[in-house]
């Protein structure tokens, strides 16, 4: 059996500050054993806030996002607990598309610079943590671009495709889709919320229309009881209910009125029957002259009806 000859590193030293020893995948260079599991990387450049940020990671989100997410609560559900609960709504932020897709493909220019470095390698450890945390978030997006370019290429083999301007065309539509897309949910969101307002401002009308009806009910029944007791001071009790129909479209002021001129003639009809003596008959047609007196006074005031 063959044995590949070794090579042996000599006068290694661990004095510097992240000096160590790591195991690294193929896409790092390859492990001296051929094992490609990562065990940690150079330190070097790394400061200690950014050690700090890793290890502690805080995830802002609002209230009712944070239901949905973590307790599976339906979107009407979390909006209605989150407004109960005292955390307001769901604000959605007034973003313009543009910026928004610029955001999305900022990268694209990192890409372009690494592409047409001579050392990509050292193109590369050049980034910083934030430029490499862009450049995975728009991994997504550029695999998607890839796909795209891969099926022109399989519909012409003959053209060989390797402009990246035609991927990163293809990655800023399909942002661009995204965009639309998002624009769209904010819409029918923002229509159902309104409707779902509405629907509860008519709730409200509803009930007040009711309240409102009742009591006006409430106040025409103690109008008709208060009229009713004035007319029994000035009429028999038989009378009552048809003079009170009788007068039931005349107004507060026309009312007190006509009760005023029945309450004269019935002080007059007592004091005549306390001077004058008269039989059965007499007293009959008293009653009757004071009806007759009380039609012709309505006659005239509001004319037959």
């Amino acid at each position: 059996m063959t044995v590949k000859a070794k090579r042996k590193l000599t006068d290694i030293k661990f004095e510097h500050e992240g000096a160590h020893v790591a195991l690294v995948s193929k896409l790092q260079g390859g492990a001296a054993n051929g094992h490609t599991t990562l065990i940690t990387k150079a330190t070097n450049g790394v400061t200690e806030e950014l050690i700090d940020k890793a290890a502690e990671v805080t995830v802002t989100m609002q209230f009712p996002e944070f239901l949905r997410k973590f307790f599976g609560m339906y979107y009407e559900d979390a909006e209605v607990l989150s407004v109960a609960m005292g955390y307001g709504r769901t604000e959605y932020p007034e973003l313009d598309h543009k910026d928004w897709i610029d955001q999305r493909v900022e990268s694209m220019s990192i890409l372009k610079s690494v592409y047409k470095s001579a050392d990509l390698n050292q193109a590369l450890s050049e980034l910083t943590p934030e430029q490499t945390l862009s450049l995975k978030q728009d991994q997504e997006l550029l695999e998607k671009a890839l796909e795209v370019v891969s099926e022109q290429s399989n519909e012409n083999p003959s053209k060989e495709i390797t402009n990246m301007e035609t991927i990163l065309k293809s990655a800023h539509l399909e942002a661009l889709a995204d965009a639309i897309a998002v624009e769209k949910a904010a819409g029918v969101a923002a229509v159902a919320e309104v409707q779902k307002q509405l629907d509860a401002a008519n709730v409200e009308l509803t009930a007040l229309r009711e309240i409102v009806k009742a009591a006006e009910a409430e106040k025409t029944a103690a109008i008709a009881k208060a009229r009713k007791e004035q007319l029994a001071e000035v009429l028999p009790a038989d009378q009552v209910e048809d003079t009170f129909k009788s007068l039931e479209v005349l107004d507060d002021q026309a009312f007190a009125q006509t009760v005023g001129t029945l309450r004269i003639l019935k002080a007059a009809a007592d004091q005549n029957d306390m001077l004058v003596e008269k039989g059965v008959s007499g007293a009959g047609e008293e009653d009757d002259s004071v009806v007759a007196g009380v039609a012709a006074i309505l006659k005239a005031r509001h004319g037959s009806k």
